[in-house]
């Protein structure tokens, strides 16, 4: 056995005792009956406990339509992945417990807009058939990104599951502004469990670190520079056969760059690297007027350095140098 399968070998076993530890830590009853918190009530029990009170603003209720569609289609998404990691125990049995949590932000989400009126029980069904028979993740970019199955799925989820957590966090904040407790409090639970997941993957970089740290540097470098959300990933069942990494589809979730728009008009800026745009005016506006963080504006700005700060934090605690095509990363100034 050459030195290279060796050093994969310790890694995969390492791998395995780091998901123990997780499932240890985070085992699902054990944080139920340890915790006194909102956190940890069923979604129906937060719901009776800070009921409706008002209705969901329209945009509002797209945002959360936009969440949720993401999250319906994660069964998708975490069978790709389920396959490709289907040899190695650790990461098929997380990815599995992973997917049972992201069911239930889905189903969160969806009690939510019936709570609150925004839908009824059978749209929220519809939704989801409609979905889940129209759409599919482009395997010219899943499999890209996944080519090699621990690496591929390590990097990309690192990130992708601390901006998901931070796009959470400030729905919860625009709930807060509504007025809609439950909801905030739901968001909150949402939040800190995609910070879990992303713990995980990074907990694996860390220790991938040991074992081949030129290979892990090189793939996070690469999904960093090129990164994108899941919801850009979405493209018509039919079509999947068709697509290439050269010929790309445009997302078939509804409406994905308009849903990107309404939830930056609430200040949440949920797709990052595809706001760059967004974050060269307000870097302008900011120069002349610093943003107050209580306004729409300010919000988007804090967003977006939350974000540049998750970026700066993952590439520094891997000893990755920030690539030079991502050097217009940097916060941007807020009174």
């Amino acid at each position: 056995m050459g030195s290279q399968s060796l050093a994969q070998t310790v890694f995969e076993d390492a791998v395995f005792e780091h998901y123990r530890g997780y499932l240890r830590r985070n085992d699902p009853q054990k944080l139920r009956s340890q915790s006194r918190t909102d956190d940890s009530r069923g979604i129906g029990d937060i719901l009776k406990r800070y009921p409706a009170t008002a209705p969901l603003s329209d945009e509002l209720a797209a945002v959360i339509r936009g969440f949720r569609d993401v999250e319906c289609l994660l069964a998708d998404y975490s069978s790709d992945i389920a396959r490709i990691v289907r040899h190695e125990p650790a990461q098929v049995q997380f990815t599995m417990f992973w997917t049972g949590e992201e069911a239930i932000h889905g189903f969160a989400l969806d009690e939510v807009l019936i709570a609150y009126g925004a839908n009824t029980p059978r749209e929220v069904r519809d939704d989801k058939a409609r979905l889940l028979t129209t759409c599919k993740w482009d395997p010219s970019k899943v499999d890209v990104r996944f080519l090699d199955p621990w690496y591929g799925p390590m990097c990309y989820v690192t990130l992708q599951e601390k901006v998901t957590g931070n796009g959470y966090r400030w729905l919860r904040r625009s709930a807060e502004r509504e007025g809609h407790i439950g909801l905030a409090k739901i968001c909150q639970r949402l939040a800190e469990e995609e910070f879990r997941h992303h713990g995980f993957y990074y907990g694996m970089a860390k220790l991938a670190l040991s074992y081949q740290p030129d290979k892990l540097k090189r793939q996070m470098t690469e999904v960093v520079t090129d990164f994108a959300m899941p919801g850009r990933y979405a493209i018509p069942f039919q079509q999947a056969e068709t697509a290439t990494p050269d010929n790309p589809l445009p997302s078939a979730l509804p409406a994905y760059d308009e849903w990107t728009k309404t939830a930056q008009r609430l200040g949440i800026v949920p797709d990052p690297l595809f706001a760059v745009p967004l974050a060269a005016r307000l870097r302008r506006k900011s120069e002349v007027l610093r943003l107050d963080e209580h306004t729409i504006e300010g919000q988007r700005v804090a967003c977006w350095n939350e974000h540049v700060a998750s970026v700066l934090q993952i590439l520094k605690g891997l000893g990755i140098e920030l690539p030079r095509e991502l050097r217009y990363l940097a916060p941007i100034p807020v009174a």
